[in-house]
């Protein structure tokens, strides 16, 4: 299958169903992702887009244990990337038609394991009095 023309041309293949913030959000930004994926890596599949932003999901989590405010800036930027991916995961599997009973066991196996981690590093950084310093902006 050919890649889109334009972003635009995600649109289509996006779910009409998703929360307010994923519609004025995520989705644009997930439209954007899925094209330029389409256009650099045309062999890409979508459990491979699965897998990355689970990686990204996964860093974005280790980034809260940090008591560095830019490390949890970043780590949100990171987990707003890997939710964007997951949209893209689904609209990349519809584009080129390769949507499984697979790939959606892991794109929700994969986001249930997200949303855990994130719960466990909110929930110590909340609870510990002293998070992980970074070691270079310790003064060490």
């Amino acid at each position: 299958m050919n890649p889109p023309e334009k972003i635009s041309d995600i649109k289509a293949y996006q779910k009409p169903q998703d929360s307010i913030f994923s519609t004025l959000f995520t989705r644009k930004l997930s439209a954007v992702f899925s094209f330029y994926i389409l256009r650099w890596f045309p062999r890409v599949t979508p459990s491979q887009v699965t897998l990355v932003s689970f990686v990204f999901g996964i860093i974005a989590c280790v980034l809260f244990f940090f008591s560095d405010y830019s490390y949890r800036i970043f780590g949100v930027v990171l987990r707003q990337i890997s939710f964007a991916l997951d949209c893209s995961d689904g609209e990349i599997a519809r584009y080129k038609n390769m949507a499984s009973s697979f790939g959606a066991w892991l794109d929700s196996v994969l986001d249930r394991f997200k949303e855990a981690m994130m719960f466990v590093a909110l929930t110590f950084q909340a609870a510990s009095p002293v998070a992980f310093q970074s070691p270079w902006l310790s003064g060490e």
